[in-house]
């Protein structure tokens, strides 16, 4: 999938991370406590899911409760396996982000509610680059009502993502009434996929589907 793309993490938070790493521990009260409260996953192509354990710890004196977890995302998020963490130890909590429809960056916060009195909200983050090798610029194609005998030519914008170089290996269609063509849009990477409804198409409803084979492995 590439390198993992580069996020700036807000000064507050940096503030935050530094001073928990370096405070010391208060006797009487639980301690909750990620050493990595930020994981930034990369690069996936989009539909793919991700995947990840935040190991936390409590490091006060009394047990520490999760309380309640809540997401800014449709993430699936597993209980504690103990929601009572006693002193000295460690519990997770696994987060999956199903696929995003999305495209390009994106941040997900994660808010841990524990009954811990100096942070009794703590945030995690999911960040990361939702990445897919081609965009099309309509995924229907509707011809509208037609009169019998004439023909139709519709155009379909295909391009790929930077740094991808596209090759188009064939185009077909599945219903013989609609024949296609391809070609490069002059020096730019697109490609301009015409679909024409036959003039000798039934009387009718027409449907179909087009598949478009590329070099790439998605």
């Amino acid at each position: 999938y590439g390198p993992s793309v580069s996020f700036s993490v807000s000064h507050e938070e940096k503030i935050v991370t530094k001073e928990r790493n370096v405070l010391p521990l208060k006797e009487g009260q639980p301690d909750i406590y990620f050493e990595d409260p930020i994981y930034n996953f990369g690069k996936v192509y989009k539909n793919e899911d991700v995947e990840h354990l935040f190991i936390f710890e409590n490091r006060g004196t009394k047990n520490l409760i999760i309380e309640d977890i809540k997401t800014s995302c449709s993430c699936i998020i597993s209980e504690p396996t103990a929601p009572k963490v006693l002193p000295g130890m460690s519990e997770s909590i696994a987060v999956v982000l199903r696929g995003v429809l999305d495209t390009g960056a994106i941040s997900k916060n994660i808010k841990i509610y524990s009954n811990d009195p100096d942070t009794p909200v703590y945030s995690l983050k999911l960040i990361g680059e939702i990445m897919e090798d081609i965009t099309i610029n309509a995924w229907q194609i509707g011809f509208g009502r037609i009169p019998k005998g004439k023909k139709v030519k519709v155009g379909i914008d295909v391009k790929p993502r930077p740094g991808f170089k596209l090759v188009i290996k064939d185009v077909i269609s599945t219903n013989p009434d609609i024949s296609i063509e391809y070609k490069k849009k002059g020096h730019e990477d697109k490609f301009v996929v015409e679909v024409t409804l036959k003039d000798t198409a039934a009387i009718g409803v027409v449907t179909g589907n087009i598949q478009i084979l590329t070099k790439s492995e998605r």
